[in-house]
């Protein structure tokens, strides 16, 4: 509570000092008012372009990484089409998280990324002329207003419409404002020769693009101050080599902040590519320097063009430094961060839980990242791993319930005899470990899937969301199941020679058999690919069957209970708990079978054979 209300203030105080400052000086005003224009022009465009893909794009990434070569095209025609590197990268994030693409063809895709950037800063040199672009943009804004009342696809041209609209505006706007409000102020009497210089300029680059969040703005300001000559264009390589570096740790932190260990090598290996990269075209600045006005003498281009030369050059050192050494990198990054090794156990019965601690500390989502919700298959990619993850703490947390150790999922055997070695008969509460542990992760789950946007050719994709909606929902209901279990379970199994203690204790021997079946499942899965043995296993083990032997447990356990109320051995009042608790245990048996659904689904990688897992009889359940 106190954290955001002091994040409010901040954010007032900050708008406060905005607004006076704009009263003070209206160039300022302007200046900004480009910049604003330019970066939400730069936004609404990028969402245009990503909306007509339709997730076109998502899907050429799916199939285009095969080899580096398809990797690096792949990087550049995504760049020209949203003029993003960064949410290229993101997208990048994105699908390494999933472990849809190798991390080499990550660091590819940001390679040709870097290549495919080069289209827009020629268009912004070209562009940044000494003519003003703002009459073009008017009839460009009531085009693209107007296309948005033609349906889905017009309505996203016509975003791209507007979105470069107000990007010509902004160009107008920045050197209006750029010119009026450094009149005053005249950088080249400043001395910003030699390496001290040039470091300064560097920095200004990189702080101006952590800041504005795009290299785009920061190459726009450059060419605004080349053009009125307010720098040289050699001053202005030294900025540009700052906002390639800026721009590179900009995407870092926040692949660093919304991403597992495989998104956080993404974030690396582009902040090590730029870095390296700016170090090696600060260390050769003079010679290229050198190249670029020889270029200049034969082509006669102007200075904006040069600022656009020298990103390309930017573009092609970088290449020629990281494509032989990218398997190494990759290599270098997987050891430096490494995987998190799985836990043997995530549910601890000997945490002390109290009501603090589970509102401040229940378990969390581990793969419902922010970066996942760039496209429809991360997205859903990363729900069923969630799932996946949401089934194990199930499991674990159904058999504290039960007054189990956990280690009697994972025992090699299990029969009558030795099962109480595995009792635990002080367990957690029940309440509290569904909300510690289940309440949170279903409900952040919901929240995720709520939040995935489909297209019209995203119908299979949203087919699987909503299975794995109900496959959620009946994976809590075992849980809470378990928990209407525990009260007689508890006093049965310690009311030694009587009569209804046989019932229960097979009534538990049902559910630990099932138990096992489902945690065998869940953690073969991981090697389904690389064990025939195990996909034969899988297949010799179809829901129906493990429904119909359900059903057989279930009808000779309820004949055997009227047997024993027929003898006198219980009563009616028992004879109503031993069945209501029969209930429940199929219940919980058949809600885990949907793990089943879970693997089947992942081994299918969501895209072969979906419809046959789909089509399984939910009646059944």
């Amino acid at each position: 509570m106190v954290k955001k209300l002091l994040q409010n203030a901040g954010i007032i105080t900050v708008i406060t000092l905005l607004l006076y400052s704009f009263y003070l000086n209206a160039s300022w005003l302007e200046l900004c008012t480009g910049l604003a224009f330019f970066l939400f022009g730069m936004q609404i465009m990028q969402d245009g372009l990503t909306a007509l893909a339709g997730g076109k794009l998502e899907r050429i990434l799916a199939k285009s990484t095969g080899t580096p070569i398809k990797s690096l095209i792949f990087g550049a025609c995504s760049t020209v089409i949203l003029q993003s590197t960064t949410v290229v990268s993101m997208l990048i994030i994105a699908f390494i998280s999933a472990n849809l693409i190798t991390l080499v063809a990550g660091i590819s895709i940001i390679i040709g990324a870097n290549f495919g950037a080069n289209a827009g800063i020629w268009l912004l040199a070209l562009a940044g002329q000494n003519i003003s672009l703002g009459p073009f943009a008017y009839p460009i804004i009531v085009i693209g207003i107007l296309s948005s009342f033609m349906g889905k696809t017009a309505k996203s041209a016509g975003r791209v419409l507007i979105g470069i609209a107000f990007i010509l505006l902004a160009i107008d706007l920045i050197r209006n404002g750029f010119s009026s409000f450094t009149q005053d102020f005249d950088i080249l009497s400043y001395d910003l020769t030699g390496w001290s210089g040039t470091f300064i300029l560097v920095g200004i680059g990189l702080v101006l693009t952590i800041i504005l969040q795009s290299s785009h703005a920061t190459i726009m300001l450059i060419l605004t101050m080349v053009s009125l000559e307010q720098i040289t264009t050699s001053q202005g390589f030294a900025v540009t080599i700052g906002a390639m570096v800026g721009s590179s740790i900009a995407t870092g932190i926040l692949g660093f902040i919304g991403s597992d260990r495989s998104g956080m090598r993404v974030a690396a290996s582009h902040m090590i590519y730029s870095t390296t990269t700016g170090i090696i075209m600060l260390l050769l600045l003079n010679p290229v320097i050198y190249l670029i006005h020889k270029i200049v003498l034969i082509t006669h281009i102007n200075p904006l063009l040069e600022i656009a030369l020298f990103y390309t050059f930017f573009s092609i050192t970088g290449f020629l430094l990281f494509w032989p050494i990218k398997g190494y990198l990759a290599k270098f990054l997987e050891r430096v961060i490494p995987a998190l090794p799985e836990p043997q156990k995530i549910v601890d019965s000997t945490e002390e839980y109290t009501e603090t601690d589970i509102e401040i500390d229940a378990t969390q989502p581990r793969f419902l990242l922010e970066p996942a919700l760039s496209s429809t298959q991360t997205a859903t990619h990363a729900v069923i791993q969630e799932l996946s993850y949401l089934s194990r703490i199930s499991l674990e947390v159904i058999c504290h319930i039960l007054f189990l150790k956990t280690d009697v999922l994972s025992a090699k055997e299990i029969s009558s005899r030795n099962i109480n070695d595995y009792n635990d008969l002080e367990p957690v509460d029940a309440d509290l470990l569904y909300r510690k542990h289940i309440k949170n992760l279903y409900s952040e789950l919901l929240t995720f899937i709520s939040k995935v946007e489909y297209h019209e050719s995203d119908s299979q994709y949203q087919e699987i969301l909503s299975t794995s909606q109900i496959i959620a929902f009946k994976l809590v209901s075992a849980v809470k199941n378990s928990h209407h279990l525990q009260k007689n379970l508890r006093y049965y199994l310690s009311k030694d020679q009587s009569p209804a203690q046989a019932f229960y204790i097979s009534l538990r021997e049902y559910i630990i058999y099932n138990l096992r079946i489902a945690y065998e499942i869940h953690f073969d899965q991981s090697e389904v690919r690389d064990n025939p043995e195990i996909i034969e296993k899988l297949h010799t083990l179809p829901l129906s069957e493990l429904i119909e032997k359900s059903r057989k447990f279930e009808g000779e356990f309820r004949s055997n209970v009227y047997a024993a109320l027929k003898e006198n051995k219980i009563n009616g009042f028992t004879t109503s708990s031993i069945l209501n608790d029969l209930n429940y245990s199929t219940q919980i048996v058949e809600s885990l079978f949907n793990i089943l659904k879970i693997v089947a689904i992942q081994e299918n990688n969501l895209l072969q054979n979906l419809d046959e897992i789909l089509q399984i009889n939910e009646a059944e359940l």
